[in-house]
Parts: C-alpha cells; sequence; structure tokens
C-alpha cells in the first residue's frame, strides 16, 4: 500500500518569537504585576473625609511590598452606602476593601482587620449646630441632660445603634447630605460628627451655616477597621501585617500625628475645660482590642469604661 511521505510541519519565524515572547510573559513572576485593591471612590471632588484611610492603607500595602509584591489603589466607578459596600466586598463585586466603624454585624459579615485606624478618635464626637443654637448646650453636663436633644445619624451606621443603647433621640436618613438639611431646617438639635471628620467637611458648615458646638464632646469606643471579604483572607493579613509593622517602626504614629484629618482633632483634645459625656457601645465584641493599650489614644481612653453608663454620670474634665 502506498503511504504519503511524511512532511515536516514548517514554523513561520513570526510565529516562534511570539510564542517564545508569549512563554516569557507566563514566565514571568506574579508579583511584577500589581495587585490592585479597591475601595470606594469620594463622595465628591472636594471630600477628603477618606484621605486619612487611603493614607493609612498605601502605608500598609508598601510595608508589605517585599512579602506580597507591589499593589496599587484603585477607587470604585461610584459610591454607595456602607450596607451596599458590605454586599459588594462580601460578593467580590467593585469593592476589595471598606473602612468603618465596627459592630458585631458587619464583623460577622466581612473580615475585620482589629486596628482601630484612628486610635479610637472616630468614636471622639463634637455635636455640630447652627451658628445661631451655638452655645445652647452650654449646662449639658451628664448624658441624661444630653437626652432633651434630638440628633441626626445615618440610618446604617453603627453610631445610630450606639446612640439609642444609651437612650437618646436620634434621627436618621440614608442620605448624608440630608442629615445637615435636617439640622439647618430644625429637624434636629446637632449631628454628631468624629473630631476626624469635621475637618473636611467645612464647606458643608459653610453651606447651611452650621459651626461647632464648644466645649462638649461625646465619647465611646468605636474603633473603625479596615474590612474585607471573607473570601480574602490573604488580603486581611497582608493589611494587618503592614498596620503591625507601620505600629512597631513608628510611621503608624507619625501619619497620626500630621495628617490633616487627626492634627486639628488632637489640637481640639488640648482645649481646657473640656465637657466630655462617656457612652457605652454594647455593640463590640469580645475581640475588640481594648487590652493594646498602644492602639488607643491616650490618656483619652484611659480607663474609659464599656459597660452600660450611668444615667447620673457626669462629664470628665
Amino acid at each position: 500500500m502506498y503511504r504519503r511521505p511524511h512532511r515536516r510541519s514548517r514554523l513561520c519565524p513570526v510565529t516562534v518569537a511570539l510564542g517564545l515572547l508569549g512563554l516569557c510573559f507566563s514566565l514571568a513572576s506574579p508579583a511584577d504585576e500589581p495587585v490592585t485593591v479597591r475601595h470606594m471612590p469620594s463622595d465628591t471632588s472636594f471630600d477628603r473625609r477618606d484621605d486619612y484611610a487611603l493614607a493609612l492603607l498605601q502605608l500598609a500595602l508598601e510595608k508589605t511590598t517585599e512579602d506580597h509584591g507591589p499593589a496599587r489603589l484603585e477607587a470604585a466607578p461610584f459610591r454607595v452606602s456602607q450596607a451596599r459596600a458590605e454586599r459588594l466586598i462580601r460578593d467580590g463585586d467593585y469593592l476589595d476593601v471598606l473602612w468603618a466603624m465596627t459592630s458585631r454585624d458587619r464583623e460577622a459579615v466581612l473580615l475585620p482587620v482589629r486596628i482601630p485606624l484612628m486610635r479610637g478618635l472616630m468614636g471622639a464626637r463634637v455635636l455640630v449646630v447652627t451658628k445661631d443654637r451655638r452655645g445652647r448646650m452650654a449646662e449639658v453636663e451628664s448624658l441624661m441632660a444630653l437626652r432633651g436633644y434630638p440628633l441626626a445619624q445615618g440610618h446604617d451606621w453603627p453610631d445610630s445603634a450606639i446612640l439609642r443603647a444609651n437612650a437618646l433621640h436620634v434621627e436618621t436618613s440614608s442620605d448624608f447630605h440630608s442629615l445637615f438639611r435636617m439640622l439647618a431646617r430644625g429637624r434636629v438639635a446637632a449631628v454628631p460628627r468624629s473630631i476626624t471628620e469635621i475637618w473636611a467637611e467645612q464647606d458643608l458648615h459653610e453651606r447651611f451655616q452650621l459651626t461647632v458646638e464648644p466645649d462638649l464632646l461625646l465619647l465611646y469606643r468605636a474603633p473603625n477597621y479596615f474590612f474585607v471579604s471573607p473570601e480574602r483572607p490573604d488580603l486581611q493579613q497582608r493589611i494587618s501585617m503592614g498596620l503591625e509593622r507601620a505600629i512597631a517602626d513608628g510611621s503608624f504614629e507619625r501619619l497620626f500625628q500630621t495628617h490633616p484629618a487627626t492634627a486639628p482633632a488632637l489640637a481640639l483634645l488640648a482645649t481646657e475645660n473640656l465637657r466630655i459625656i462617656r457612652l457605652s457601645n454594647p455593640d463590640l465584641t469580645g475581640e475588640t482590642p481594648l487590652e493594646r493599650e498602644e492602639l488607643w489614644h491616650q490618656p483619652l481612653f484611659e480607663g474609659h469604661p464599656t459597660s452600660p453608663t450611668r444615667d447620673d454620670q457626669s462629664p470628665a474634665r
């Protein structure tokens, strides 16, 4: 039987070159390509509330480059509520990391990095009021006295539950800017805001003719953490490792002391005759690092109770 002679296949030189090039790319180390870490964008082009968290996250990623390779931060294409952000991170859609105040429910859904980003100052709250009502709370010396003033908070903020657990009157809204409209229209007496946030909200103060009630501070243990998906323990471990290294070498503290979000807050805490009304937070989990004093701003949180606050508690000075 006649058999056709076997022909050797001929490869085009261009094909060979392209194949070798592809092989080189496939053999390249994954660490050569930066890992993208997606986060929530700012609310507006003028919104600076997230600057500190972004700087701290960048610091943590840089501290772990040798172990995990380079990384870059990327803003998601849209901003959503905290509740929606939780679902997106949990499902791996659009977001990889969220920074927010912790709660039992939040820690049950997402993986927390249990290092307070602002050394607890997210739970140090001043009262934003209208300019014509500034000074009206000069006689507020206790939690019981504060209960006569309705306050506004976000409907999905852990703060709302904390304030209500202390028997305070809270009105809520799903829209951040609506809180200040409610205040300007007299529907509430004040909007509690962290002392680390008010510097970035000056445009809102000017727009709605608002200011800060002098010499009065609400204080509760409410750490804000980085949160990631339960499917990303690798990212949780990387951020935790980076923050621990930053704490150890002092770069965490330097950022905390000098950043525009925290430096004015520290100056405010130095105010003489500051009235501090301490609240309890029953929503803290047993894993909250209360025993690590170096993670909390001292002496502000020194001896701060975590048990329910008594009605007759007077402010610290």
